[in-house]
């Protein structure tokens, strides 16, 4: 009854104000009268077929309507007339609803990259990091079944993966560090262009699939069953302690699945307060034990220390393990603290908007963790009701050809650290 009140009274907004068809399709479009918009759009195009903002609405409409062909065609068009990021936003999903969870995440990382407003951005972290979920768990379970059967083949040589240093040994208050030591081996590795490594989240699902806890791989086939898991030529893992008097000492190792062998490497030691130059001499211990050199930009890149605060650091740690367990309101909490105790601490600023921005998303269910796909597309079609319209909110670009003003914002670029993008935008 309510959905049919509301398309009367867009039906009389629509005679009263007798706008053009392009506007009436947006009012059609937010009372969720699909069919009705779809051929308002058409009667705006058959005049004015250069019209990117309709071409995108009539894409819109045929994606409400679940037709998917018609919707990915339409939605094309506009990105080719003038892509903003209500275009992409929907070609993402679309793509997914299609089946094509690769072109989906490259089109939800051009949304978060462009600065969109509130509901987009949320709406494109929570489809991504569903979407990576998804395929971190897909990649683990091909991983298990070609074991079994025996179809093994060798990985890339330039590949590698650093997995959960232990930190059993560590008291409890700084037992994350130990994840956040893992985390920032890797973000490094990453600087280095020849180099290519395994993402977090497919190694943290492969983890959970076979059980393993962190000291487990200590024992070296382990380390090489878990890298050709992976399909990964090395892997590196280690553990982290605390002697006492505010010092740290790091261990590592290094897997090389295609050699069959695992050796350790030399520890190194530092302080509570010098966490970022252990990290930084391990780091460097493994590229040389690697045997590969790196460019002068590289090695510039990788001596960068994020934050000199132990406090953030150790916040940051614990937002990476409440995040890795699906806790994103946790984990927003976590990484807003890493923040708040350095400004300049990038990397926690960006997790903390990515992690709010799902936790947020997911307020009135489950996170999109193991097994709660269901509640994560519930919580998304609650922001896709929001953005059709319902709530008010109106696309920043229209375009010149749809009657409305152009955008005049200047542009704005999302500021990247590492493999994340941090976002923010603001729709008129």
């Amino acid at each position: 009854m309510a959905r049919f009140w509301a398309l009367v009274l867009a039906l009389l907004t629509v005679g009263a104000c007798a706008p053009g068809a392009y506007y009436q399709g947006r009012q059609l479009l937010a009372s969720g009268a699909y069919e009705e918009a779809t051929a308002a759009f058409q009667r705006e195009l058959s005049g004015n077929p250069l019209s990117a903002a309709a071409w995108r609405e009539a894409g819109v409409a045929r994606y409400h309507l679940g037709r998917h062909a018609a919707a990915d065609s339409a939605l094309a068009e506009a990105a080719r007339l003038g892509p903003d990021e209500r275009t992409r936003l929907y070609q993402g999903l679309v793509r997914e609803a299609l089946g094509d969870q690769g072109a989906a995440l490259g089109f939800f990382r051009q949304v978060l990259a462009s600065r969109p407003d509130r509901e987009t951005r949320r709406l494109a972290h929570l489809r991504f990091e569903t979407l990576v979920r998804q395929r971190a768990e897909r990649l683990a379970q091909d991983a298990l079944a070609a074991e079994r059967d025996g179809r093994f083949t060798g990985p890339p040589d330039n590949t590698i993966a650093v997995v959960a240093f232990d930190g059993a040994d560590l008291p409890a208050e700084l037992a994350p560090l130990a994840r956040g030591l893992a985390e920032f081996l890797a973000l490094d590795l990453g600087k280095i262009a020849s180099l290519r490594v395994v993402e977090r989240l497919q190694i943290e699902q492969l983890i959970r699939e076979l059980a393993l806890a962190n000291s487990d791989l200590a024992d070296p086939d382990t380390r090489l069953r878990t890298g050709r898991l992976l399909g990964s030529r090395r892997v590196v893992t280690g553990s982290l302690q605390a002697p006492g008097n505010g010092r740290l000492e790091a261990y590592s190792a290094l897997a090389d699945v295609v050699a069959a062998e695992s050796r350790d490497l030399d520890g190194v030691t530092g302080d509570e307060s010098g966490f970022f130059r252990l990290e930084k001499d391990l780091v460097f211990d493994i590229i040389d034990d690697l045997g590969i050199t790196i460019t002068a930009a590289e090695r510039d890149a990788i001596q960068k220390v994020p934050t000199e605060s132990f406090t953030a650091v150790l916040a940051y740690s614990r937002g990476l393990l409440f995040h890795e367990q699906g806790r994103y309101a946790e984990a927003a909490a976590e990484f807003q603290k890493a923040h708040q105790a350095d400004g300049g601490f990038q990397e926690a600023g960006v997790m903390a908007e990515m992690t709010g921005d799902v936790a947020l998303a997911t307020a009135t269910g489950a996170a999109p963790g193991p097994g709660t796909g269901t509640s994560a597309d519930e919580q998304s079609a609650r922001l896709l009701t929001a953005l059709q319209g319902e709530s008010g909110i109106m696309p920043t670009f229209l375009g010149t050809d749809a009657g409305g003003p152009p955008d005049t914002a200047p542009p704005r670029t999302g500021a990247v650290t590492g493999v994340r993008i941090i976002v923010g935008g603001d729709f008129r």
